[in-house]
């Protein structure tokens, strides 16, 4: 499966900052490739299909679009022993956002009482619309130890979304999340709706939000110094790292790719969730 999801067409062609042309594969790219290996023969079929779900996510971290070689050196198989990947349908199968959001708070206070699990990356394959997508982060917002730190417009059509969820007395695990999104950045289009959550408090440092709590961030999962040396993952975190995000983003950047962010959502949908709350 590695071997031919790494043969997927790159139909996502950018430039970096010298001009140089890159690719990367979309969603639709995976899915014709999959169907011309006959392992699929509709969108559906991948949708419903666990194993592909996670196959396709994996292939799609590996590669440089993510802009972090930390998150690379994450997605290569040897190195998921200590983070938990759920592909979440909720209770009744359907993918409901309701019923998608009590499913991850509860996977996330399963992960904070296992000792063996650092992070976890929940996959929705059935969140494929913006409608979905912001109903799933108004119902993550009100899930109990859960809380809407950051809510910030961009460019007056994106809501910006920090969600945080309490994994300890005083210390919240910041939020990322990902998806087959053309207003995410490009950074954060993944083929499958992704969102990664810390589990544990290792290192948990001082919220740049609030004053009251401690966070705990993705970046400070450890890593075997057999898979990557102190002074390597230094140098790639602190300068690869950036570089890949320059690369792709710009020397701008994108407040929508910012860490504190864990989703873009269009505003006209999201206030009127809130109109509605009572």
């Amino acid at each position: 499966m590695r071997k031919t999801l790494k043969s997927t067409p790159k139909g996502l062609a950018l430039q970096d900052e010298y001009g140089r042309p890159m690719g990367f594969p979309t969603r639709l790219d995976y899915i014709d490739h999959l169907k011309t290996h006959d392992l699929i023969s509709s969108e559906s079929d991948f949708v419903a299909d666990d194993r592909l779900t996670e196959a396709v996510y994996l292939d799609w971290l590996l590669r440089p679009q993510v802009g972090c070689v930390f998150a690379q050196v994450l997605a290569r198989p040897v190195n998921r022993s200590r983070v938990r990947t759920v592909v979440a349908r909720g209770a009744s199968g359907a993918g409901a956002p309701n019923e998608l959001a009590f499913q991850i708070a509860s996977l996330v206070e399963e992960c904070v009482q296992d000792a063996s699990t650092e992070a976890l990356s929940v996959l929705m394959p059935q969140v494929l619309d913006p409608e979905n997508l912001t109903d799933l982060v108004w119902a993550l917002g009100h899930q109990p130890r859960w809380t809407i730190e950051q809510e910030r417009l961009w460019r007056r059509r994106l809501m910006l979304i920090g969600l945080r969820a309490e994994i300890a007395d005083n210390v919240v695990a910041e939020t990322l999340g990902m998806g087959p999104f053309n207003f995410f950045p490009t950074t954060r289009q993944c083929p499958v709706t992704s969102l990664e959550i810390r589990t544990k408090t290792r290192r948990a440092k001082r919220s740049h939000l609030s004053k009251t709590h401690l966070a705990a961030h993705l970046a400070d999962l450890p890593i075997d110094e057999d898979v990557l040396r102190p002074a390597e993952f230094g140098v790639r975190f602190k300068r690869f790292t950036p570089w890949l995000k320059r690369r792709i983003l710009g020397q701008q950047g994108d407040s929508r790719a910012k860490a504190g962010v864990t989703y873009s959502v269009p505003v006209a949908i999201w206030s009127s969730l809130k109109m509605s709350d009572p």
